[in-house]
């Protein structure tokens, strides 16, 4: 999910064993993402980047081989 225009709302979900992360926001991307697992993904399970503004609400994020949760604003 990218650019200022993405406002996607991910509900009740499990994302599971990705070979990057589990959810990628980027460029002032604005999103919610409420009661989901995400687990065993092989980088972060939520990366966000470049002044994306999410909302993560009761998510369990566990058992990466990397990061939970990685934001950066590069």
């Amino acid at each position: 999910m990218e650019g200022k225009t993405a406002n996607p709302a991910i509900r009740h979900c499990m994302i599971h064993d990705g070979k990057t992360q589990g959810i990628y926001i980027g460029d002032n991307a604005k999103v919610i993402v409420e009661d989901c697992e995400i687990v065993v993904n092989t980088y972060p399970g939520v990366t966000i980047k470049n002044g994306s503004n999410p909302t993560i609400r009761r998510c369990k994020i566990h058992d990466g081989n990397s990061n939970s949760l990685w934001s950066t604003d590069k």
